[in-house]
């Protein structure tokens, strides 16, 4: 930007108006800038969490049920319900 003539204006005018402009532009950048980062944090933790997840069921070897099992915890169920 120039020097600002007091003496001019309209120079006047014009300067503050593009001041103003580049103000409202710095403005948005940063709000998009701030969404952007928002929805890339979101993103970063969503997958973490999927990571950990899958990590966690996958770490530990699933239980094995003995035969039977099953049907003894089931009968012993409806036993205590009557």
């Amino acid at each position: 930007m120039g020097i600002l003539d007091p003496s001019n204006p309209a120079l006047v005018g014009e300067e503050e108006a593009l001041q103003k402009a580049s103000s409202h532009g710095r403005v948005h950048d940063h709000a998009n800038a701030q969404e952007y980062l928002s929805k890339l944090k979101f993103t970063y933790l969503e997958q973490e969490a999927k990571r950990n997840f899958i990590r966690s069921i996958m770490v530990e070897d699933p239980r094995q049920v003995p035969e039977g099992e099953n049907e003894a915890l089931g009968e012993r169920t409806w036993a205590l319900q009557d």
